[in-house]
């Protein structure tokens, strides 16, 4: 049996074909204006749109859905709303869903049931927005990837991890800079009467501006963003200011934590650099410390 149809219009044009329970869903949606027809030819035998209306309205009457369009909750919507809504282009694929017994808001693009409708016919599927709003949904482990992104599924560009990557050359950076001036002895020489303090400064600026950079790039990436919900499709209260504090305040917990949690966004989980970056800047600023402290004795400038 054919299980696509052609669409004659009320004005006499013909569209198709389209899938049978395609066709169904948009007639009992009141998608196909009245006084059309169906057929398994474009040219005929034309049945009458109106049989079927008389279709069952709910393939399964208990499925109640919970969508965020643009990081605003609509619902419960029965499925043939929800379906609807996805073929006309009203939910993008990357909208985020939810129903009972689903552990979490999850893209509309990802549910099996859903999925079809977002393409009526045989023309592609509609283009993915852009920016950040595009990778909103999870990825599958958290509505951010809540997987919003990543959270889980589509990998963004590297361009969305700049501000994060120069967050894990900063330490680097500062390291390196630290250990020329104290192999330099003779810098010591021109220094205030506390060379000491000037190193635990530089350090103390190190950790500020990774929090600062982790700011940039919770921000440039959507973290805290009006589409970034949790499981129970809350926005979520930790956005950029929150995590450059954390990390500015509590380095040793705030900045590895937030490289693995970006993931949630789609974009690349950074704990192992994290670790490597911090625990070079950590066990380097005790070394260089205790070699500073060392050339100061010797030069009789320190205690």
């Amino acid at each position: 049996m054919n299980n696509h149809r052609f669409l004659r219009l009320p004005n006499g044009k013909i569209k198709g074909p389209f899938p049978l329970e395609k066709v169904k869903r948009a007639v009992i949606s009141g998608q196909v204006p009245p006084g059309s027809a169906l057929a398994e030819s474009e040219h005929g035998p034309w049945e009458p749109i109106e049989s079927h209306d008389r279709q069952p309205k709910v393939e399964h009457p208990t499925v109640q859905w919970h969508v965020a369009i643009r990081g605003e909750r609509q619902g419960p919507l029965s499925e043939p709303r929800v379906l609807a809504m996805a073929e006309s282009g009203e939910l993008a694929p990357t909208d985020l869903v939810w129903s009972k017994g689903m552990a979490a808001w999850t893209p509309a693009a990802d549910v099996s049931t859903l999925a079809g409708a977002f393409n009526l016919g045989d023309g592609p599927p509609p283009l993915p927005p852009s920016g950040p709003a595009a990778f909103a949904a999870p990825r599958a482990e958290h509505p951010g990837r809540t997987g919003n992104g990543a959270s889980a599924g589509n990998p963004r560009g590297a361009s969305d991890d700049i501000w994060a990557i120069v967050a894990l050359a900063v330490p680097v950076i500062s390291i390196g800079g630290l250990w020329m001036w104290i192999s330099n002895l003779r810098v010591i020489d021109v220094l205030q009467s506390n060379p000491q303090q000037a190193f635990l400064l530089v350090e103390a600026l190190t950790i500020i501006v990774c929090g600062v950079l982790v700011g940039l790039d919770a921000a440039k990436i959507g973290i805290g963003g009006p589409d970034d919900l949790n499981a129970k499709g809350q926005r979520r209260a930790n956005g950029p200011a929150h995590w450059g504090i954390f990390v500015a305040l509590l380095f040793l917990i705030g900045y590895p934590s937030y490289m693995a949690i970006r993931s949630r966004r789609g974009v690349r989980n950074l704990i192992i650099a994290a670790i490597l970056s911090m625990s070079g800047f950590i066990v380097g600023s005790m070394f260089l410390y205790a070699q500073l402290s060392a050339a100061l004795r010797q030069k009789g400038l320190g205690g």
